[in-house]
Protein backbone atom coordinates (compact mmCIF):
# COMPACT_ATOMS: atom_id res chain seq x y z
CA UNK A 1 0.00 0.00 0.00
CA UNK A 2 1.51 3.22 -0.93
CA UNK A 3 1.46 6.88 0.52
CA UNK A 4 -0.88 8.95 -1.16
CA UNK A 5 0.71 12.09 0.57
CA UNK A 6 4.44 11.05 1.25
CA UNK A 7 5.59 14.32 2.31
CA UNK A 8 2.17 14.61 5.03
CA UNK A 9 3.71 15.90 8.30
CA UNK A 10 3.35 14.73 12.11
CA UNK A 11 4.02 16.98 14.82
CA UNK A 12 5.51 16.47 17.81
CA UNK A 13 6.50 18.10 21.11
CA UNK A 14 10.12 19.03 21.67
CA UNK A 15 11.08 19.89 25.60
CA UNK A 16 13.80 20.78 26.53
CA UNK A 17 14.97 20.44 29.89
CA UNK A 18 16.49 22.37 32.53
CA UNK A 19 20.49 20.98 32.39
CA UNK A 20 19.84 21.44 28.46
CA UNK A 21 19.04 25.21 28.84
CA UNK A 22 22.58 26.50 27.51
CA UNK A 23 23.64 28.10 24.68
CA UNK A 24 26.05 25.11 22.89
CA UNK A 25 23.19 22.62 23.71
CA UNK A 26 20.32 24.59 22.03
CA UNK A 27 22.61 25.41 19.13
CA UNK A 28 22.87 21.55 18.60
CA UNK A 29 19.11 21.16 19.01
CA UNK A 30 18.66 23.17 16.23
CA UNK A 31 21.44 22.50 14.00
CA UNK A 32 20.06 18.94 14.44
CA UNK A 33 16.55 19.87 14.12
CA UNK A 34 17.69 21.94 10.33
CA UNK A 35 19.31 18.64 9.59
CA UNK A 36 16.68 16.41 9.89
CA UNK A 37 14.42 18.94 8.18
CA UNK A 38 11.99 19.43 11.18
CA UNK A 39 10.63 22.93 11.96
CA UNK A 40 9.83 24.83 15.03
CA UNK A 41 5.94 25.56 14.70
CA UNK A 42 5.61 27.17 18.39
CA UNK A 43 7.86 27.82 21.45
CA UNK A 44 7.65 28.55 24.91
CA UNK A 45 9.73 28.92 28.10
CA UNK A 46 8.13 27.66 31.22
CA UNK A 47 8.15 26.94 34.68
CA UNK A 48 7.14 23.39 35.74
CA UNK A 49 5.61 22.70 38.77
CA UNK A 50 5.85 19.43 40.79
CA UNK A 51 2.29 18.48 40.03
CA UNK A 52 3.04 18.89 35.99
CA UNK A 53 5.44 16.57 35.61
CA UNK A 54 3.29 13.65 35.37
CA UNK A 55 2.65 14.72 32.32
CA UNK A 56 5.68 14.99 31.06
CA UNK A 57 7.43 12.38 32.35
CA UNK A 58 7.08 8.66 33.51
CA UNK A 59 9.95 9.16 36.41
CA UNK A 60 8.21 10.52 39.72
CA UNK A 61 10.97 9.90 42.24
CA UNK A 62 11.68 13.10 44.70
CA UNK A 63 15.24 13.97 43.28
CA UNK A 64 13.42 13.77 39.35
CA UNK A 65 10.78 16.17 40.38
CA UNK A 66 13.24 18.77 42.02
CA UNK A 67 15.46 18.35 38.92
CA UNK A 68 12.58 19.19 36.40
CA UNK A 69 11.59 22.00 38.59
CA UNK A 70 15.16 23.48 39.59
CA UNK A 71 14.94 25.72 36.20
CA UNK A 72 13.12 26.77 33.00
CA UNK A 73 11.96 24.39 30.58
CA UNK A 74 11.77 24.94 26.33
CA UNK A 75 8.67 23.33 24.87
CA UNK A 76 8.64 23.51 21.17
CA UNK A 77 5.82 21.92 18.60
CA UNK A 78 7.89 20.82 15.73
CA UNK A 79 6.80 19.55 12.71
CA UNK A 80 8.14 17.66 9.16
CA UNK A 81 7.83 14.15 7.77
CA UNK A 82 8.25 11.47 10.51
CA UNK A 83 8.59 13.60 12.60
CA UNK A 84 7.69 11.03 15.98
CA UNK A 85 10.46 8.44 14.57
CA UNK A 86 13.03 11.09 14.01
CA UNK A 87 12.22 12.84 17.38
CA UNK A 88 13.01 9.71 19.08
CA UNK A 89 15.99 9.17 17.11
CA UNK A 90 17.51 12.62 17.54
CA UNK A 91 16.46 12.44 21.62
CA UNK A 92 18.64 9.31 21.43
CA UNK A 93 22.03 10.73 19.88
CA UNK A 94 21.56 13.98 21.51
CA UNK A 95 21.45 12.30 25.14
CA UNK A 96 24.36 10.15 24.75
CA UNK A 97 26.47 13.32 23.39
CA UNK A 98 25.54 15.21 26.30
CA UNK A 99 23.74 13.66 29.05
CA UNK A 100 25.26 13.18 32.72
CA UNK A 101 23.06 10.21 33.56
CA UNK A 102 19.72 8.63 33.36
CA UNK A 103 18.24 11.64 35.15
CA UNK A 104 19.39 14.47 33.79
CA UNK A 105 18.90 13.25 29.49
CA UNK A 106 18.25 17.03 28.39
CA UNK A 107 15.60 16.12 25.96
CA UNK A 108 11.97 15.21 26.18
CA UNK A 109 10.15 13.99 23.10
CA UNK A 110 6.63 13.17 22.87
CA UNK A 111 5.06 9.62 21.55
CA UNK A 112 2.35 9.08 19.60
CA UNK A 113 -0.80 8.72 21.87
CA UNK A 114 -2.33 10.47 24.67
CA UNK A 115 0.94 12.33 25.46
CA UNK A 116 1.18 15.18 21.94
CA UNK A 117 -2.52 16.00 23.12
CA UNK A 118 -1.27 16.64 27.38
CA UNK A 119 1.85 18.09 26.65
CA UNK A 120 0.42 20.34 23.72
CA UNK A 121 -2.09 21.64 26.32
CA UNK A 122 0.35 22.19 29.24
CA UNK A 123 2.99 24.21 26.75
CA UNK A 124 0.39 25.70 24.41
CA UNK A 125 -3.46 25.59 25.56
CA UNK A 126 -4.41 27.59 22.59
CA UNK A 127 -3.16 25.84 19.59
CA UNK A 128 -5.74 24.16 17.20
CA UNK A 129 -4.16 21.53 16.16
CA UNK A 130 -6.98 18.94 15.33
CA UNK A 131 -6.22 18.87 11.24
CA UNK A 132 -2.40 17.88 11.99
CA UNK A 133 -1.66 15.78 15.05
CA UNK A 134 0.23 12.68 13.28
CA UNK A 135 0.69 11.13 10.07
CA UNK A 136 -2.45 9.03 10.09
CA UNK A 137 -6.06 10.05 11.98
CA UNK A 138 -7.77 7.03 13.61
CA UNK A 139 -11.69 7.37 13.86
CA UNK A 140 -12.77 4.72 16.46
CA UNK A 141 -16.53 5.41 16.86
CA UNK A 142 -18.12 1.82 18.02
CA UNK A 143 -21.63 2.65 16.83
CA UNK A 144 -23.34 3.45 13.35
CA UNK A 145 -23.28 7.30 13.69
CA UNK A 146 -19.94 7.25 12.97
CA UNK A 147 -20.52 7.03 9.50
CA UNK A 148 -22.21 11.09 9.10
CA UNK A 149 -19.20 12.06 11.53
CA UNK A 150 -16.50 10.08 9.30
CA UNK A 151 -17.54 11.84 5.79
CA UNK A 152 -17.02 15.34 7.52
CA UNK A 153 -13.59 14.02 8.63
CA UNK A 154 -12.85 13.02 5.73
CA UNK A 155 -13.33 16.28 4.26
CA UNK A 156 -11.82 18.12 6.99
CA UNK A 157 -8.29 15.94 6.45
CA UNK A 158 -8.36 16.91 2.55
CA UNK A 159 -8.26 20.36 3.29
CA UNK A 160 -5.78 19.92 6.01
CA UNK A 161 -3.68 17.57 4.10
CA UNK A 162 -3.03 14.59 6.41
CA UNK A 163 -2.69 11.38 4.47
CA UNK A 164 -4.54 8.52 6.24
CA UNK A 165 -7.71 8.05 8.32
CA UNK A 166 -8.90 4.66 9.92
CA UNK A 167 -12.39 3.75 11.15
CA UNK A 168 -13.57 1.04 13.47
CA UNK A 169 -16.63 0.21 13.64
CA UNK A 170 -19.46 -2.07 15.61
CA UNK A 171 -20.75 -3.46 11.97
CA UNK A 172 -19.04 -5.20 9.60
CA UNK A 173 -15.98 -3.88 8.41
CA UNK A 174 -17.25 -5.06 4.74
CA UNK A 175 -20.31 -3.35 4.88
CA UNK A 176 -18.64 -0.35 6.28
CA UNK A 177 -16.48 -0.12 3.19
CA UNK A 178 -19.94 -0.10 0.78
CA UNK A 179 -21.21 2.84 2.73
CA UNK A 180 -17.92 4.92 2.62
CA UNK A 181 -16.67 4.50 -0.82
CA UNK A 182 -18.38 7.44 -2.45
CA UNK A 183 -16.90 9.15 0.53
CA UNK A 184 -13.58 8.19 -0.11
CA UNK A 185 -13.61 9.06 -4.59
CA UNK A 186 -11.32 11.00 -5.73
CA UNK A 187 -9.87 11.24 -2.07
CA UNK A 188 -5.82 11.90 -1.67
CA UNK A 189 -6.33 9.62 1.44
CA UNK A 190 -5.60 6.11 2.01
CA UNK A 191 -7.58 4.35 4.29
CA UNK A 192 -7.73 1.71 6.96
CA UNK A 193 -11.24 0.18 7.82
CA UNK A 194 -11.72 -2.29 10.80
CA UNK A 195 -13.98 -3.99 13.04
CA UNK A 196 -14.21 -4.44 16.90
CA UNK A 197 -14.19 -8.02 17.83
CA UNK A 198 -13.85 -10.44 20.81
CA UNK A 199 -11.56 -13.69 21.10
CA UNK A 200 -11.07 -16.09 23.39
CA UNK A 201 -7.23 -17.63 24.45
CA UNK A 202 -5.47 -19.10 27.31
CA UNK A 203 -9.37 -18.80 29.20
CA UNK A 204 -9.39 -14.95 28.63
CA UNK A 205 -11.69 -12.63 26.74
CA UNK A 206 -10.12 -10.22 24.51
CA UNK A 207 -11.50 -7.13 22.58
CA UNK A 208 -9.67 -6.22 19.53
CA UNK A 209 -9.36 -4.13 16.25
CA UNK A 210 -9.84 -6.49 13.44
CA UNK A 211 -8.65 -4.26 9.84
CA UNK A 212 -10.33 -6.00 7.04
CA UNK A 213 -9.70 -3.40 4.61
CA UNK A 214 -7.88 -0.62 3.24
CA UNK A 215 -8.17 1.26 0.46
CA UNK A 216 -5.31 3.44 -1.45
CA UNK A 217 -5.49 6.85 -3.15
CA UNK A 218 -2.91 5.52 -5.63
CA UNK A 219 -4.16 3.17 -7.35
CA UNK A 220 -8.16 3.92 -6.61
CA UNK A 221 -8.67 0.04 -5.14
CA UNK A 222 -10.03 -1.96 -1.91
CA UNK A 223 -7.31 -4.19 -0.50
CA UNK A 224 -8.27 -7.50 1.70
CA UNK A 225 -6.04 -8.06 4.05
CA UNK A 226 -6.60 -9.07 8.16
CA UNK A 227 -4.33 -7.36 11.09
CA UNK A 228 -5.10 -7.57 14.39
CA UNK A 229 -4.64 -5.15 17.14
CA UNK A 230 -5.63 -6.17 20.87
CA UNK A 231 -7.26 -3.76 22.63
CA UNK A 232 -7.68 -4.99 26.32
CA UNK A 233 -8.27 -8.25 28.44
CA UNK A 234 -12.20 -8.35 28.74
CA UNK A 235 -12.08 -10.71 31.39
CA UNK A 236 -9.40 -11.80 33.68
CA UNK A 237 -5.82 -10.80 34.47
CA UNK A 238 -4.82 -6.82 32.83
CA UNK A 239 -1.12 -6.76 33.23
CA UNK A 240 0.83 -5.65 30.83
CA UNK A 241 2.94 -9.64 30.52
CA UNK A 242 -0.92 -10.74 30.62
CA UNK A 243 -1.60 -8.93 27.67
CA UNK A 244 1.64 -9.50 25.36
CA UNK A 245 0.80 -13.23 26.42
CA UNK A 246 -2.40 -12.76 24.71
CA UNK A 247 -1.37 -10.92 21.75
CA UNK A 248 0.70 -13.41 21.00
CA UNK A 249 -1.73 -16.51 21.22
CA UNK A 250 -3.97 -14.87 19.13
CA UNK A 251 -0.89 -13.74 16.43
CA UNK A 252 -1.63 -10.26 16.94
CA UNK A 253 0.16 -7.84 14.95
CA UNK A 254 -0.02 -4.88 17.36
CA UNK A 255 -1.21 -4.03 20.64
CA UNK A 256 -2.94 -0.59 22.12
CA UNK A 257 -0.69 1.07 24.40
CA UNK A 258 -2.38 4.23 24.73
CA UNK A 259 -5.68 5.12 26.73
CA UNK A 260 -7.11 7.83 28.53
CA UNK A 261 -7.14 5.49 31.74
CA UNK A 262 -3.44 4.57 31.45
CA UNK A 263 -1.07 6.92 33.11
CA UNK A 264 2.20 8.28 31.12
CA UNK A 265 3.67 5.06 33.03
CA UNK A 266 1.31 2.74 32.65
CA UNK A 267 1.55 3.51 28.48
CA UNK A 268 4.86 3.56 28.53
CA UNK A 269 5.57 0.16 30.03
CA UNK A 270 3.10 -0.85 27.67
CA UNK A 271 4.78 0.32 24.73
CA UNK A 272 8.25 -0.76 25.75
CA UNK A 273 7.48 -4.36 26.46
CA UNK A 274 5.14 -4.89 23.44
CA UNK A 275 8.06 -3.11 20.98
CA UNK A 276 10.38 -5.69 22.78
CA UNK A 277 7.64 -8.42 21.92
CA UNK A 278 7.94 -7.68 17.98
CA UNK A 279 4.47 -5.81 18.15
CA UNK A 280 3.60 -2.32 17.04
CA UNK A 281 1.66 -0.22 19.24
CA UNK A 282 -1.70 1.93 18.73
CA UNK A 283 -2.25 5.26 20.30
CA UNK A 284 -5.42 5.94 22.20
CA UNK A 285 -7.62 8.83 21.96
CA UNK A 286 -7.03 12.14 23.01
CA UNK A 287 -7.47 11.77 26.80
CA UNK A 288 -11.49 12.25 25.88
CA UNK A 289 -13.65 9.16 25.77
CA UNK A 290 -12.71 5.44 25.66
CA UNK A 291 -12.17 5.77 21.66
CA UNK A 292 -12.87 8.39 19.96
CA UNK A 293 -9.69 9.61 17.39
CA UNK A 294 -6.70 8.87 18.29
CA UNK A 295 -3.07 10.25 15.84
CA UNK A 296 -1.25 7.32 14.94
CA UNK A 297 2.93 8.24 13.35
CA UNK A 298 3.99 7.02 10.44
CA UNK A 299 5.79 3.84 11.21
CA UNK A 300 2.78 2.98 13.43
CA UNK A 301 0.65 3.35 10.10
CA UNK A 302 3.69 1.50 7.81
CA UNK A 303 3.41 -1.06 10.30
CA UNK A 304 -0.20 -1.50 10.01
CA UNK A 305 -1.25 -1.60 6.68
CA UNK A 306 1.87 -3.48 5.86
CA UNK A 307 -0.64 -6.80 5.69
CA UNK A 308 -2.92 -4.95 2.97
Amino acid sequence: MSYSVPLAAERAVFLIKPDGMYAEFREEVDATLDRAELKVMRETRTQLRPEEIALVSTVDTPEYIAYMCEAPVAAMIVEGRDAIMKGRLLKGDLRKKYGRDGYRNLLHTSEPGNEYELQTRLFFGDVDDDHRLLFADQCASLDENCLPAFGDRIEQLRNGGAAAIGLVSRRDATAVKRDVSDAVDDCPLDLLLGEEDELSAEGQRLSIIRYRWAYSALDGVWHPGDRIVLVDVVDGDNSTPTMLAAAKAIEAHGVLCYSPRFSLVESERRRVLALKNGFFCVGGSQGGAPWGRFGVSREVYSSLSAGF
